[in-house]
């Protein structure tokens, strides 16, 4: 094992005996490593057995590496370890591996699971459902669920469905809003106590007042947060207006203040009342008017009086609206009726999960959140479960005293069900526990992890006492000095504990690991913000062109494009990780980020592929909206009922039908009184007065689809699929078009799905129909087929989220400008761990509804969870470039982007590092976050221009940055505009409206192409890729250096008239005895005879013509066998026949002028085998009737050179021997 030099806190993390940890581990610290050496030094040196020892990770991938690297430092300490004692515990801890507790979290809950099973009255043979299975069995409960509720009729359900149900969707609406709050409820420690306790805060009582509950807190934080805000810009206005002697203004914005001032102290009250007051008393006057003022005084009052001026009225607008629209009597009334739907709701979540864990216990399946709560109810005390509290049981305590040590790995994203189980084992049995994750990587809260779980820990782990510490690893061994400095320079400034959850310090901050030689024409270089700033329709409202020619994101993809083609043509120097050592940079290290790719990541690619730049993407869903999907899916439909429209149309004007829309018109115009099916079958009757032929076409597609709908019957919907892929010539013809590898492979997929859901209890075409139009309607979407390998040289684009834990040597980042979706503030319910449930207040008989005060309080909650969130994600973003990161986004709006710009060089001169928690608060994207950053910085000079502001930043107190930047804006008001607006702009345009290009335009370029010739004009014809026969031709033509040596020939089978009677040429006679030896079983050849019955066997397989059994000499055949080679070979440990291969060589050796290329050679190795002494032995047959070895040797050498090469490549070992046997004359000939 290479020893590895530890930092002084891996160190510490590694070898700390006695306490439980928390590693908080930066971006690139190496933390999973840590994790692996503390098991591997507590196993190899120290006292403790790897089963001991209870590691848990979150994906199998992650468990099984952690196995593969111990298992491995294991044996490589055996190989050099000498003490007979040390020896025997090694190979102790080897055998004990195959046991141990490193898993996923949900394979250690199976496990408890099994060996318990009786006490849970489950079958031990229980399995885990499929996602599909799952999505149905839950369909079936809900369904018959409401089937019950709507029997029974109850005033309370029926109050209930007509509150939030009411959509053309029947019940749907009503579904997923049970089944939302069971999933959320089920990652709670105890799902039915926990939607016990969400219904129970809602009942207030007569003199409960609103900031005595649970939610005022959330509400008032909010306030003091915008509030602050319009303060601290009234306050800068009110200076601003000093500085440049506006005295007009100087009453007016001092009363402003005095207002502001009202409503912040108003909440040191914690009176809702109070503060409402407070909100309505504010009253803003109209400014003075300046009258005779010039220009320039009128620019300088919209700036510096007018413009904050109304920023900070509308957020006391804002908030009036979203918290003081109705008093707190009404507000307390509205909840007593809305807490008795949320009390329905509860009582049929709990009726789902009853009827949902009945279905799944009778067909045996458990789904991954019963794993989890079956372990917490074994390892939880039965009373305490009851009440919620963690108290191990006896058999928590049983399997809790077996380990020493519990670690978990990415413990950021922990839920609170999966926090609860960590508790329990390590109260159980008393040991230690070791938490390595970043909480500034949680970005997983919407599949319900908890950061807040980590942030605890974080905040008092090393104020426990000595039972307990904090470790950090900060020194990032990924990214060059630049990157890390641009990382720390943002989130310094903009992550605080107050709006984002963490204070981003010193102790939080990353440091310089990585180690890049120096060298010319590094990636080494600052970092570089791009904006494309596009004006609103408003203001492009008189303009030649009103409307956008391209997109923002079309605009961006062009820019990203060029810099992708700029990296690439000048070789630019990548440093590879693995062989240490600097190479040139290639397409596969350059990464595309993007918070969302569905419906981008397509317009991106396509754009690439216009600049020819390979490129692909990972894209989530989208599955069933592929055309070849819809088509299979529209032919499955028809052949379950025909007699839906829109799908039997697609068929016919697809090519399975191949009718054209005017003939479909005329069938369809044949019987207009009844459906399209209806008319299809009258068009074929002698009443029809079609064309003969159309008829014609119409019986045969009506023949091929009755014979379709007896296979549906007959097979499977997977096999059938497999047979009408075939029948159709479906398949095929997908594959002509483009994409065609894409498209081909999404249709194996559907077959691959469809035979998956079979394997279920529900199976039949109906019901798989059934079961894809429920996917469609809940927008749980599969992912298309992937076809492009991993390693393929191509830009990657992919989502955010699927970087994390990856790294690339260049990282782009492009859509920042576009704002977070926040749609989980706007859904009908909202849901929250610690605030419960925000429903609406709604009024059934008028449709009225408003927004209980639960909701506004934890719509105000999860705005602000998630925007901590978003910066998380971006912080994950910006972490995964090694060498290079490019950054680009589009603002909307020259006047908007404009208004922020200026409120954020508000702080250009402040010292303070960190601005404002309400700045960072205000942000709605990406851009948002660097923009209000780097304005602070020297290299913002571009931004600060754009805001007309002309000061010089100053020093932050206690920061030492080093960070570079390049800024370019594109938009109006930037200097040099006119230098910089990208040159395919206008092109673009013009060539879309069809309009001349200027004759100089490209004209330099365009000669250059024309004019062009090619430097090695000699290889123009060879070929990229050579069989190797052929290259034995080149070798023996080579002195007559003629021309078409490398003009292949084709060879074709003659007819088979021609065939019967005469005589096999030589290339027709090898390739028969070729296919006799390579099919014949040397194994059984002993004599004449049983030549002649594997002879038969060939025939009887088909693999030889009735014709040429008598052309093929069977003693030649029985000579090789009882030749010493064939000898050999009988009593071989591995053989391979017919051995193809493609493998590149050096062009030089067959092109003398082709200096540093390479080319694909091809062949197939006749015979290669290991015999009984090891010796690897490659053997090729020739018919040649020569028996000169001479002649053999200069014919065939460097074929059996290139074979023996290509051998050693593939079996990773060197060839002992090499022959060639003349099959005619019996002779074996060594080379």
């Amino acid at each position: 094992r290479i020893k590895m030099a530890w930092t002084d806190e891996q160190e510490l993390a590694i070898n700390t005996e006695d306490k439980n940890l928390l590693v908080a581990a930066a971006a690139g610290s190496g933390k999973t490593a840590v994790l692996v050496e503390r098991i591997i030094r507590k196993i190899v040196e120290g006292n403790v057995n790897v089963d001991e020892i209870l590691a848990l990770t979150f994906t199998h991938a992650a468990a099984d590496e952690m196995l593969e690297r111990i298992e491995n430092a294991i044996s490589n300490k055996l190989e050099t370890e000498s003490d007979e004692n040390t020896i025997a515990v090694l190979e102790r801890q080897k055998i004990l591996l195959s046991g141990a507790n490193i898993s996923t979290l949900h394979s250690f809950c199976q496990r408890i699971i099994r060996l318990n099973f009786s006490l849970l009255d489950l079958d031990p043979e229980f399995r885990m459902g499929g996602e599909e299975e799952l999505r149905l069995i839950k369909d079936d409960a809900i369904t018959s669920l409401f089937e019950e509720e709507y029997e029974k009729g109850s005033e309370a359900f029926v109050r209930f469905t007509d509150a939030y149900g009411g959509d053309a969707r029947g019940d749907t609406k009503l579904y997923q809003l049970v089944m939302r709050l069971y999933e959320f409820s089920r990652s709670e420690r105890n799902p039915k106590k926990w939607l016990n306790f969400v219904r129970d805060i809602l009942n207030l009582t007569e003199d409960t007042k609103l900031s005595d509950t649970i939610w005022y807190e959330t509400v008032e934080k909010d306030i003091k947060i915008q509030m602050q805000d319009a303060f601290e810009t009234a306050k800068i206005a009110l200076e601003k207006a000093e500085e440049f002697s506006l005295e007009t203004f100087f009453d007016t914005v001092k009363d402003d203040i005095f207002q502001l001032e009202n409503i912040l102290n108003a909440l040191n009250e914690k009176d809702f009342s109070a503060l409402s007051a407070a909100f309505s008393a504010a009253n803003f006057t109209r400014l003075p008017t300046v009258r005779g003022a010039d220009d320039e005084t009128k620019i300088l009052i919209q700036n510096i009086v007018k413009n904050p001026r109304d920023y900070y009225k509308d957020i006391v607008k804002n908030l009036k609206e979203k918290y003081f629209q109705i008093d707190e009597k009404e507000y307390i009334e509205n909840l007593k009726i809305a807490s008795k739907d949320m009390a329905e709701l509860i009582r049929l979540v709990n009726g789902f999960e009853e009827k949902y864990s009945n279905l799944k216990r009778a067909k045996n399946i458990l789904d991954f959140s019963d794993l989890e709560h079956y372990a917490l109810k074994l390892l939880t005390d039965e009373e305490a479960y009851n009440e919620g509290i963690i108290k191990p049981s006896k058999i928590a305590i049983s399997i809790g005293e077996k380990f020493k040590e519990i670690m978990i790995d990415e413990y950021q994203d922990t839920s609170g069900a999966q926090e609860a189980l960590i508790s329990l084992l390590t109260k159980a049995g008393g040991a230690k526990l070791f938490c390595v994750g970043d909480v500034k990587q949680s970005i997983y809260r919407f599949r319900l992890a908890d950061p807040s779980l980590f942030l605890k820990k974080y905040r008092e782990y090393n104020a426990l006492g000595e039972n307990f510490a904090r470790i950090d690893l900060a020194k990032n061994f990924r990214s060059r000095e630049e990157v890390i400095s641009a990382i720390n320079f943002i989130f310094s400034q903009v992550m605080n504990e107050e709006t984002m959850e963490l204070n981003y310090g010193k102790e939080e901050a990353l440091y310089l690991g990585a180690n890049y030689p120096e060298i010319e024409n590094s990636l080494k270089s600052p970092i570089e913000l791009t904006i494309f700033v596009r004006k609103t329709d408003k203001e492009k409202e008189g303009e030649e062109n009103e409307k956008d020619e391209i997109s923002p994101l079309e605009e961006e993809a062009h820019y990203i494009a060029k810099q992708i083609k700029k990296l690439i043509a000048e070789k630019r120097m990548v440093f590879d990780k693995e062989t240490k050592k600097y190479r040139q940079i290639s397409y596969r290290d350059i990464v595309i980020l993007l918070r969302s790719v569905q419906n981008k990541a397509e317009t991106i690619l396509e754009i690439l592929r216009a600049y020819d730049i390979p490129a692909h993407a990972t894209i989530d869903g989208g599955f069933f909206a592929n055309t070849e999907i819809r088509l299979t899916l529209s032919l499955l439909t028809i052949l379950h009922n025909s007699r839906q429209d829109i799908p039997l149309a697609a068929v016919l004007a697809s090519p399975i039908g191949n009718f054209s829309y005017e003939e479909i018109a005329q069938v369809r115009l044949q019987k207009e009184d009844d459906d399209l099916f209806g008319a299809l079958i009258f068009s074929t009757s002698i009443e029809s007065d079609l064309d003969e032929n159309l008829k014609n076409k119409i019986a045969i597609f009506l023949e091929k689809l009755s014979r379709f709908k007896t296979l549906s019957r007959e097979n499977s919907v997977a096999d059938l699929l497999f047979l009408l892929y075939n029948e159709t010539g479906l398949y095929d013809y997908i594959g002509a078009l483009p994409n065609g590898s894409v498209r081909q492979g999404n249709l194996r997929l559907l077959i691959d799905r469809a035979a998956s859901y079979e394997e279920t209890d529900y199976r039949g075409l109906f019901r798989f129909l059934e079961f894809v139009k429920k996917i469609e309607k809940t927008n749980t979407d599969l992912s298309s087929a992937k076809t492009v390998s991993e390693n393929e040289n191509a830009v990657r684009i992919m989502s955010i989220h699927k970087s994390k834990g990856l790294e690339f040597p260049v990282v782009i980042l492009a859509d920042l400008g576009k704002s977070w979706n926040l749609l989980d503030t706007s859904a009908d319910l909202l849901i929250h761990s610690k605030l419960g449930l925000g429903p609406y207040f709604i009024d059934t008989d008028s449709s009225y509804r408003y927004p209980t005060f639960p909701r506004v309080a934890i719509s105000s909650k999860i705005f602000a969870e998630n925007l901590a969130e978003e910066l998380r994600v971006f912080y994950v973003a910006m972490t995964r470039a090694r060498e290079k990161l490019i950054m680009i986004g589009s603002a909307k709006g020259e006047e908007s982007f404009q208004k922020k710009l200026k409120r954020y060089s508000a702080y250009v001169k402040s010292t303070n590092v960190k601005l404002p928690s309400f700045q960072s608060f205000n942000a709605s994207s990406f851009l948002d976050f660097l923009a209000m950053s780097l304005i602070r910085h020297p290299d913002g000079e571009v931004l600060r221009e754009a805001a007309e502001c002309y000061e010089t930043p100053v020093k932050f107190l206690n920061y030492n940055d080093n960070s570079k930047w390049e800024i370019n804006i594109f938009s109006p008001f930037s200097k040099d505009t006119d230098d910089i607006v990208l040159d395919y702009d206008d092109t673009l345009i013009k060539i879309k409206n069809n309009e001349n290009l200027p004759q100089t335009i490209y004209k330099k370029e365009v000669e250059n192409i024309l004019n062009w010739k090619y430097d090695f004009k000699g290889l123009s014809e060879a070929k990229g890729k050579i069989s190797v026969t052929e290259l034995k031709r080149r070798f023996l033509e080579i002195e007559s250096d003629s021309e078409n040596i490398f003009k292949e020939e084709a060879v074709y089978n003659r007819p088979e008239f021609l065939q019967e009677n005469a005589k096999l040429t030589s290339t027709e006679y090898g390739t028969l005895m070729h296919s006799v030896m390579e099919h014949i079983d040397h194994k059984n050849v002993c004599d004449l005879k049983s030549v002649q019955a594997e002879i038969e066997k060939l025939l009887t397989r088909d693999i030889i013509k009735k014709e040429d059994e008598k052309r093929i000499n069977l003693n030649n055949i029985l000579g090789f066998f009882h030749s010493d080679i064939g000898e050999r070979l009988k009593q071989a440990k591995s053989v391979y026949k017919e051995l193809p291969f493609s493998r590149f060589i050096n062009a030089e050796r067959i092109y003398k002028e082709a200096k540093n290329e390479k080319i694909i050679t091809q062949g197939i190795i006749d015979l290669l085998f290991t015999d009984k002494d090891d010796k690897l032995v490659l053997v090729d047959y020739k018919t040649d009737n020569t028996s000169s070895v001479k002649t053999i040797k200069e014919r065939y050498s460097i074929q059996i050179s290139l074979y023996r090469e290509a051998a050693e490549e593939i079996l990773k070992r060197k060839v002992d021997e090499s022959y060639i046997y003349l099959l005619s004359v019996g002779k074996i000939i060594s080379v």
